[in-house]
C-alpha cells in the first residue's frame, strides 16, 4: 500500500494545556473508564468512572491492588492483591480463584463470555470460573545461554475464546522489551512474527473487521515500523507506516515521533497520538485511513510544558485521557484529566486523586 502523507493542519489549531480555563459543565463520556487509587486507609483498590463524570470505589482490598481487569459485561472484576487473584462479582464478596507470585505485575484478561480468567504466574495459566480450576498453558523457559536468561510470557488479553494475545520477553543482562505473539488455546500452538522484532511500549487494538493493529511507542533501530497490521497470519505482518509518524516542522528529518496510543476511530479509520521530541514536546493528533493510506495531522493537542503520562484515547477517538501532575521517581499517582478533542474543554469530573493505571472500557463488537 503506497502511502501518501498528507500534513494538513487545522487553520484553528487546537493547543490545549492539562488546566484549561473552561470547564465543560457536564461530563458526557462515551464509556466507562477504570482505574487503581488509594481509599481512605491508602490502600489502592478499583474504581469506577462512569459516563456522568461521577466515580466510586468498587473493591474493598486488605493490601494494594497490582493489576486488575473487568469483564466485557461489567459485572465482575479480577484483579491481583497479596500475592492471590481475586475475582469479585457485582453487588458480592471478592474470593481467591488463585495464588500468584508477588513478582508479577499481574494483570489478569477475561474470556469474552467472563468465564475464564487468564493470568500471568511463571508463564501463562487460565482459571475456569465455573469449577474453580487452574490450567499452566504456557510455562517461562530459560535459555541456557552464558547470561541466564529466561523466556517469559505475559497475558494481555483475549482476542475470542479460543486465542490468547500474548507478550513474550527475552530476560538477558540487557533491558528486555516485550515481542507479539498469537496463542491458540485448543491446538496449544504460539504464532509470532516470521522475523521478530521487539517493540518497546507495545499496544494491540482489535479492529471492527477482526483484523489486529500493533502499534508501539518505538522499536528498536531507526526504520522500524510503528504501525503494523496483522490479517491472520501474524508470521506475515503488513506494514502501515515505514516508521513512526515524523516531525510535521521538518517531514525529512530523521527524528521519528513516537505512537502513544491508537483506536479505530471510525470503521477503518486510525486516530493516533505521536509524542513530539523536537524543536519542542508535545503531542499531536493523527488520522490514517487503512484504505487509501493518507496520514493526517489534525492538530497539536497539549501545549509543551504539559506534564501528562499514560495518554488515553477514548473509544470513539472523541476524548483524551491522562495522568497529570505523575511523578516517575516517587512512583506517586497523578490527576486524571479528560479533555474534548474538538472543543479542548476538560471535563468536570468528580474523581479522587492520586490515580494509576486508567482504562476506557472497550465494550465488544
Amino acid at each position: 500500500m503506497s502511502i501518501r502523507s498528507i500534513y494538513l493542519l487545522v487553520l484553528s489549531v487546537l493547543v490545549f494545556s492539562v488546566s484549561p480555563k473552561v470547564l465543560a459543565q457536564n461530563a458526557i463520556l462515551p464509556t466507562n473508564g477504570y482505574f487503581v487509587a488509594p481509599d481512605a486507609e491508602n490502600v489502592l483498590q478499583v474504581w469506577r468512572l462512569s459516563t456522568d463524570g461521577n466515580a466510586e470505589m468498587l473493591t474493598h482490598a486488605q493490601s494494594k491492588i497490582l493489576g486488575f481487569t473487568v469483564s466485557p459485561d461489567e459485572q465482575q472484576i479480577a484483579y491481583s492483591s497479596g500475592g492471590q487473584l481475586w475475582l469479585q462479582k457485582s453487588n458480592a464478596e471478592a474470593e481467591v480463584i488463585a495464588q500468584t507470585a508477588e513478582e508479577y505485575f499481574l494483570t489478569p484478561a477475561f474470556s469474552p463470555e467472563g468465564t475464564y480468567v487468564a493470568y500471568t504466574d511463571g508463564g501463562v495459566r487460565i482459571v475456569d470460573l465455573a469449577s474453580g480450576l487452574s490450567e499452566q498453558v504456557l510455562t517461562d523457559e530459560p535459555l541456557n545461554d552464558q547470561f541466564g536468561s529466561i523466556l517469559r510470557y505475559y497475558v494481555v488479553q483475549y482476542l475470542d475464546n479460543d486465542t490468547l494475545y500474548i507478550q513474550y520477553f527475552d530476560y538477558g543482562p540487557y533491558d528486555a522489551v516485550p515481542y507479539p505473539g498469537l496463542f491458540d488455546l485448543k491446538t496449544g500452538r504460539l504464532a509470532v512474527e516470521s522475523e521478530p522484532q521487539p517493540y518497546a511500549g507495545q499496544s494491540m487494538t482489535l479492529l471492527k473487521d477482526g483484523q489486529l493493529l500493533f502499534t508501539a511507542y518505538s522499536r528498536i533501530g531507526k526504520g522500524m515500523p510503528g504501525l503494523v497490521l496483522v490479517d491472520g497470519d501474524i508470521a506475515a505482518p503488513q506494514t502501515l507506516l515505514a516508521d513512526e509518524p515524523r516531525l510535521k516542522e521538518d517531514p525529512e528529518s530523521d527524528i521519528i515521533m513516537p505512537i502513544l496510543d491508537a483506536v479505530e476511530a471510525q470503521l477503518g479509520q486510525i486516530r493516533f497520538i505521536g509524542e513530539r521530541i523536537l524543536p519542542a514536546f508535545g503531542y499531536e493528533l493523527f488520522d490514517y485511513d487503512l484504505a487509501t493510506g493518507d496520514l493526517i495531522v489534525d492538530a497539536n493537542i497539549l501545549e509543551p510544558t504539559s506534564s501528562w503520562s499514560f495518554h488515553q484515547l477514548s473509544p470513539d477517538g472523541k476524548l483524551i485521557a491522562g495522568l497529570a501532575n505523575y511523578d516517575w521517581q516517587t512512583g506517586q499517582g497523578g490527576d486524571l484529566t479528560i479533555i474534548n478533542l474538538a472543543t479542548g474543554t476538560q471535563l468536570d469530573l468528580n474523581v479522587p486523586g492520586n490515580i494509576y493505571n486508567f482504562q476506557w472500557h472497550i465494550t465488544p463488537t
